[in-house]
């Protein structure tokens, strides 16, 4: 039904063959791509993190392409996810997949965006998992005030 596709097009991986996204009543094409994504949030279906790269590395790159200094910023994102700081230094096959996810997250959010995107974030977790993110989130939600948009075909997920 074109889920993911409205996602991409919030985020400017696809054009609308109609129509137009607004984000705070701007067009969202007003602006290059590259900047419009600095204030968003992406975490994909699959968690997208660089397997070559440690869990710090995942979450700073936002802060490196934008020339930011990372500082404490990754302790803070590892708490934030309700992941242990050692974590930082281990690389993304080490992690399970709910802490995968947690670290996607956590990248997502290192650059203080007001807007998240969620894409099919939950799916791939076993449901104890899955419901412990699910609750992060939720409390994420709440605690930074983010505009999020979750995507998914679960309705109690939906329900959130």
């Amino acid at each position: 039904s074109g889920k993911s596709t409205l996602l991409r097009m919030v985020n400017r991986l696809e054009q609308p063959d109609t129509g137009r996204v607004l984000i705070d009543g701007q067009d969202a094409s007003a602006e290059p791509p590259p900047l419009l994504r600095r204030r968003i949030g992406y975490v994909f279906q699959q968690h997208g993190l660089f397997p070559h790269m440690t869990v710090a590395a995942n979450i700073a790159i936002g802060l490196r392409i934008a020339g930011r200094d990372r500082g404490n910023r990754v302790g803070e994102l590892l708490d934030l996810v309700d992941l242990p700081r050692d974590v930082a230094e281990r690389m993304p096959d080490a992690l399970s997949g709910g802490q995968r996810q947690r670290v996607a997250i956590a990248r997502a959010l290192a650059t203080e965006p007001p807007i998240l995107l969620l894409d099919e974030a939950l799916g791939a977790l076993d449901p104890v998992t899955r419901d412990a993110v699910a609750g992060r989130l939720v409390e994420l939600h709440r605690k930074l005030g983010l505009t999020t948009i979750l995507v998914t075909h679960d309705m109690a997920e939906a329900l959130l």
